[in-house]
C-alpha cells in the first residue's frame, strides 16, 4: 500500500439519511453554546455517514454507539469524533472544509491515548447534506513518531479509502505471531521476501478464512461467477495488502527499537 494523492476522482460519496440529520439535531441539543452544537451536529452526521459507508459498503460492523463521541459528557470535554468497528477497533473522523489542502488531528484523539485506534479518516461535510465525501485515511501508526503532528497534514498523505478495509483486517492479528521476523525486519531486507514470509502465516491462520471471504458487496459478485483461478488471485491480492499494513506496523515497532 502506498500514500497517493487524494483527488476528487479518489473520494468517495455516501449519501446521508434524514434520520442521520434528526438524530444529530438531537445530540446537538444536549449542549449549550452555539458553537458546541454546531460541532456536535456536524460530527454526528459525518460519523452517521462513515458508519454506513463501512457497514452496506465494506462488510464490516461499525457502531457510533460504542464510541467516545456518544457519551455527551465525554465529547463535552473532549475534541473526539470516533465509531467502534469490528467491535474493538477504533477509528476517529476528521472534518476539512471545501477547498481545504490539509488537516489536524486532536491531541485528545493521538494514537497513545487509546490503544484501539488504527486510522484517522478524514471527510467533507456538504452544506446541503445529502453526500458525505470520503477523501481517505491516515494510519495511526503514522502518527506515533511524527515530530510534527501537532500542525496541519497534507491530504497528499492519505491513503484511498478504499484500502481502510485491510487497514481494518490486519488488526485482526496479532504482531507477537510475527516474531521470528524481528531481525529480518531490523535488517531491513527486501520488501517482497518479507512480505512473501508474511502471506506464508497469514494463510495458516484461522482469521484468513473470513478475511477472504468477507469483501466488498460489490467483489462479492465477481466471486460467484469467477472461475477458482480468478478467486485465488483476488484472495492472493487481499493478502498481500495485508501483508503489507502488517510489515509498516512491524517496521514502527521494531525498527526503532
Amino acid at each position: 500500500m502506498t500514500t497517493q494523492l487524494i483527488e476528487q476522482q479518489n473520494s468517495l460519496f455516501v449519501p446521508l439519511t434524514d434520520f442521520a440529520i434528526s438524530e444529530a439535531e438531537e445530540m446537538a441539543r444536549c449542549h449549550q453554546s452555539i458553537a458546541k452544537r454546531k460541532d456536535v451536529f456536524d460530527k454526528s452526521v459525518a460519523l452517521a455517514g462513515l458508519a454506513d459507508w463501512l457497514t452496506y459498503d465494506l462488510g464490516l460492523a461499525a457502531d457510533v454507539a460504542m464510541g467516545d463521541f456518544y457519551d455527551p459528557l465525554l465529547r463535552d470535554c473532549h475534541d473526539v469524533a470516533d465509531l467502534i468497528v469490528q467491535e474493538m477497533l477504533k477509528i476517529e473522523c476528521c472534518i476539512v472544509e471545501d477547498g481545504a489542502t490539509d488537516f489536524t488531528i486532536s491531541p485528545d484523539v493521538y494514537p497513545e491515548m487509546d490503544s484501539r485506534r488504527i486510522a484517522y479518516v478524514v471527510v467533507r461535510l456538504p452544506e446541503d447534506l445529502v453526500e458525505l465525501e470520503i477523501l481517505g485515511f491516515l494510519p495511526a501508526i503514522a502518527l506515533i513518531d511524527r515530530l510534527d503532528r501537532d500542525g496541519d497534514i497534507s491530504l497528499s498523505e492519505l491513503y484511498a479509502p478504499e484500502d481502510l478495509t485491510f487497514e481494518i483486517r490486519a488488526a485482526a492479528f496479532d504482531l507477537a505471531d510475527f516474531g521470528h521476523l524481528e531481525e529480518l525486519v531490523k535488517l531491513d531486507i527486501d520488501q517482497q521476501i518479507m512480505l512473501s514470509m508474511i502471506c506464508g502465516n497469514l494463510q495458516y491462520a484461522v482469521a484468513m478464512r473470513e478475511l477472504t471471504l468477507k469483501t466488498k458487496q460489490e467483489q462479492s459478485g465477481e466471486l460467484v461467477d469467477s472461475s477458482p483461478e480468478t478467486r485465488d488471485a483476488i484472495a492472493q491480492e487481499q493478502q498481500e495488502k495485508i501483508a503489507r499494513v502488517i510489515l509498516r506496523r512491524l517496521k514502527a515497532m521494531w525498527q526503532d527499537s
